[in-house]
């Protein structure tokens, strides 16, 4: 699965879903489905139906090489997944955050944001300046909870 090509295009509903072109990126903000890892699911994990929008989403990285991609999910989903994945290629740091800590008041539950850092690219030697950068909009309290001095 890991060594499947991935398609350059994909269909596209703006343009009235013909094939557009993906283009490359170093960068990657997304998540993936949490229902089979959230306690409002089943709570299957890898045997859930959508464990392989995971390994496609991985697959994606692997063979794209992105640099940088910072992967939104539940408290629950088992980091060890991801590191048995990507481990091989990317450095894996998770940090757990209220959604208060970024001013969304009206949320309530705690997420988990996952930090993938191509080895070998310098990135993953300094992980608190990679936080840093994309928390730059984010109120100090995510420095506190990450347990870092960011700002």
């Amino acid at each position: 699965m890991m060594t499947a090509p991935v398609s350059d295009y994909i269909h596209c509903k703006r343009h009235g879903g013909c094939l557009c072109k993906l283009l490359p990126s170093d960068l990657d903000i997304s998540g993936f489905p949490c229902v089979d890892y959230s306690p409002a699911g089943k709570q299957l994990g890898v045997h859930g139906s959508s464990f392989p929008a995971l390994l496609a989403l991985c697959a994606w990285h692997r063979q794209r090489r992105t640099k940088l991609a910072l992967l939104e999910n539940v408290p629950e989903f088992p980091i060890s997944v991801l590191e048995a994945l990507m481990g091989d290629l990317y450095v894996v740091k998770p940090f757990y955050m209220e959604p208060s800590d970024s001013g969304c008041e009206f949320l309530s539950r705690m997420r988990v944001f996952i930090l993938l850092m191509l080895r070998g690219q310098g990135a993953s030697q300094n992980y608190t300046s990679i936080l840093r950068w994309l928390c730059l909009a984010t109120p100090p309290p995510v420095g506190k909870l990450l347990g870092l001095e960011l700002w």
